[in-house]
């Protein structure tokens, strides 16, 4: 079981495609601060943090992540597209995915579910996997134990392939092309 995530890791590909019989959490309460609207780019100044604004979250409101909405008043979409573009633009497989990826951008997703469920088949079909993305239809609980590192609020780096694990998996296909499924 994964929870949805936004541009996910190398750390959470490799999870997905390493178990044929994978859900992703649609019926959980959205926690805030997580990796499921927010992703990590490297580039040359170092870690980039972007986050995608979402509308119908409060602290006081339990929102379902399949009901979670992204606020596209706000102007986003622009602004993860350049960070994209200044953060791999001289990469070697960046002149290969960038319309690929534009296309994350032009389209106005109404749920954060579906934009990530797409990114997700992009990183599925660079790597050349037949994976299916399955989610669940009712909550699921899940122990501590289960919940694997690119998941947590709060995560104690302990050395670096722990914090590279955490960048998201675009950095690879970036810089590595379809051979990024090596990484996993």
């Amino acid at each position: 079981m994964l929870q949805t995530s936004y541009f996910p890791s190398t750390k959470y590909l490799s999870d997905f495609i390493s178990n044929p019989e994978i859900l992703i959490e649609a019926y959980e309460n959205f926690p805030k601060q997580t990796f499921r609207n927010r992703c990590i780019l490297l580039n040359s100044q170092g870690e980039l943090m972007l986050t995608v604004p979402l509308k119908n979250i409060r602290s006081s409101t339990k929102v379902l992540t399949k009901d979670v909405k992204i606020d596209n008043e706000q102007k986003w979409q622009k602004q993860h597209y350049k960070s994209i573009q200044m953060s791999y633009s001289r990469a070697p497989y960046f002149i290969y995915y960038v319309d690929m990826i534009n296309l994350f951008f032009e389209k106005k997703y109404e749920y954060l579910i579906d934009l990530n469920n797409e990114i997700l088949l992009f990183y599925l079909k660079v790597i050349k996997s037949n994976q299916k993305i399955n989610l669940t239809n009712e909550y699921f609980e899940v122990t501590k134990e289960q919940i694997s590192l690119h998941t947590r609020k709060e995560v104690k780096l302990e050395n670096e392939f722990q914090k590279k694990s955490l960048v998201s998996f675009l950095h690879e296909i970036m810089n590595q092309g379809p051979k990024a499924k090596l990484c996993l």
